[in-house]
């Protein structure tokens, strides 16, 4: 009876860090890849260590966001076009992203929006902030796809122009003072 409950006890412990091995595998990255960045000066925000996480469900993107600016800034919207070997431009995404860092921080984020994209026999990633919001201000790059477009085509010289409007959507409500006015 003892030797039962013996083998029963061992197998149950075996069972259960299997099924740990597995589940950790299965968090692991397959495959992570360089991404580069396509740099503007006048953004808020600088963008480094940038680089996409591959598992089996996609990829990820994970970066360090550093805060250049005296206000909160709460996202952004990016593009990452991959190059192939023939210099065939593929968008791999263009999405927003929320996010929060207050002024003058750095966080290292990766997001969890996957990216479902074949990126096997691609030879360069590369990523450009197209627009950033903050609790204030929006700024937004002026023609961000023609910019990419020619970065990614060797054409360095392209200066890239920000606007920066303010953010009449995310602002807080107004801080109300009490004056008194004596008689």
């Amino acid at each position: 009876m003892g030797r039962k409950r013996l083998i029963s006890v061992l197998g149950g412990i075996l069972l259960v860090v299997c099924c740990a091995a597995v589940s950790c595998a299965q968090n692991q990255p397959t495959e992570i890849l360089p991404v580069e960045v396509v740099h503007v000066g006048q953004l808020p925000v600088a963008i480094t260590g940038v680089e996409l996480v591959g598992s089996a469900k996609g990829y990820q993107l994970r970066c360090s966001l550093t805060n250049n600016s005296d206000e909160k800034l709460l996202g952004f919207r990016y593009a990452i076009v991959a190059i192939d070997t023939d210099n065939a431009k593929t968008s791999v995404a263009n999405r927003s992203e929320a996010w929060e860092l207050r002024p003058y921080a750095t966080k290292r984020k990766k997001f969890e929006t996957l990216l479902s994209a074949n990126l096997k026999n691609q030879v360069r990633l590369v990523l450009m902030l197209e627009q950033i919001v903050g609790v204030e201000s929006i700024w937004e790059v002026v023609k961000a796809k023609d910019l990419l477009d020619a970065y990614t085509s060797g054409d360095f010289s392209k200066e890239p122009a920000v606007l920066r409007v303010p953010n009449h959507v995310d602002v807080g409500p107004p801080l109300v003072v009490p004056v008194r006015i004596k008689p």
